[in-house]
């Protein structure tokens, strides 16, 4: 491959802690908006829609907001609920006192751009997040706030995704300090926490770019993979492989922990690549369990956890995570980030542009019109 940008993605990646840090510094500003909003608004359901990636920025905000905000959140797929869905099921709240949530890159993908049309028309408020202030999706919204991070290079995005879950964690505290809802130490220790995030991720980086250089082999010689976690990090294994299957153009299947060892757990055998997220938390003890019993059969199960994990073999990708609740999510995601690219050069693909690009024209003969 001659790209001269070839490794544009991984640059990227680099440049998240930067933005982690610009985001926090400059929350108070940023999260005007939305705090605004609910001091004005007796909000006490939130409907988040997104496609893709963008419902795993959902997935990761949606319990960090409902703690941190005390108020009723619900994720839905675009697709799925703008043809069998419907808002205010029992018709028990008024439409000012609900609010629907789209995260997003630019703003032009059609399913949340038709939700919004929906809320809209049943005086339903919207609210975005976005690099592109003047997109589609965002002159649907009554509330648009700038993620600070411009179209990426790459066709597999990552920092975009970064900022749209950091500054959902950010604008649910914010909210919640201004309506009383959290108290200031509450509020304190979550930005102290997040304000470690950008050197630890560095960390992250180099760390998984280190691994990568010894267990390449691994992932390269490999078609499938196969991530598990839990809590939050389910939303990040399933993060991960989508990561991983638009770099590499390889089969990769997430799984909650407790649903892999109900049955998809029989089908691990000696070849199988598997990654378990293991955060230090209350579950950790089962993925432990899980930890042992794929170790036994696979050749290559890959435990991504903090070092000083006690039971690690020389497989295991660990670094200095954090391991602070909700937001072990900006960080675990970090090494799947690396490696689906770095896995991607190794077999001679892009993560600039997709190897099927001209299939996609035939995609958009199927999609919504916008305009229908």
């Amino acid at each position: 491959m001659k790209e001269a940008n070839r490794d544009a993605m991984l640059g990227t990646i680099r440049e998240q802690p930067a933005l982690i840090r610009e985001l926090y510094e400059n929350r108070k500003a940023i999260t005007k908006p939305f705090v605004d909003f609910f001091l004005a608004h007796d909000v006490k359901k939130i409907y988040f829609s997104g496609h893709g990636a963008a419902l795993n920025d959902a997935l990761w905000i949606e319990p960090f907001m409902e703690m941190i905000l005390d108020v009723d959140v619900e994720v839905t797929n675009p697709t799925t609920f703008n043809y069998r869905g419907r808002f205010n099921v029992g018709g028990r709240l008024k439409p000012e006192e609900m609010l629907v949530i789209c995260p997003a890159q630019a703003g032009h993908t059609t399913g949340p751009i038709l939700t919004a049309r929906k809320a809209r028309a049943q005086g339903i408020p919207v609210l975005c997040f976005t690099h592109d202030t003047e997109s589609i999706l965002a002159q649907e919204c009554d509330v648009v706030i700038d993620n600070h991070s411009p179209a990426e290079p790459a066709f597999v995005e990552t920092k975009g995704h970064i900022a749209d879950v950091l500054l959902g964690y950010l604008c649910s505290l914010e909210a919640a300090l201004a309506l009383g809802r959290i108290s200031q130490e509450a509020y304190g220790e979550w930005c102290d926490a997040i304000k470690e995030l950008p050197a630890h991720c560095e960390t992250h980086i180099k760390a998984a770019e280190e691994w990568y250089d010894k267990h390449k082999y691994l992932l390269v010689s490999a078609k499938c993979y196969t991530a598990v976690g839990f809590a939050e990090n389910y939303i990040t294994a399933k993060d991960g492989c989508l990561k991983l299957a638009e770099a590499t153009a390889n089969d990769c299947a997430s799984y909650e922990m407790e649903e892999y060892m109900h049955g998809p757990d029989l089908s691990v055998h000696e070849d199988t690549v598997i990654f378990l997220i293991n955060p230090k938390a209350e579950e950790s003890g089962r993925m432990d369990e899980l930890y042992r019993y794929c170790r036994k059969i696979s050749r290559r199960c890959i435990l991504v956890a903090a070092k000083g994990y006690a039971d690690a073999d020389e497989k295991a990708l660990l670094s200095d995570f954090l391991d602070k609740e909700y937001l072990t999510a900006l960080e675990y995601i970090i090494p799947f980030q690396v490696l689906a690219h770095l896995t991607a050069m190794d077999l001679g693909l892009s993560t600039i542009y997709s190897y099927r690009e001209l299939f996609y024209p035939d995609l958009e003969k199927v999609k919504i019109r916008i305009d229908e």
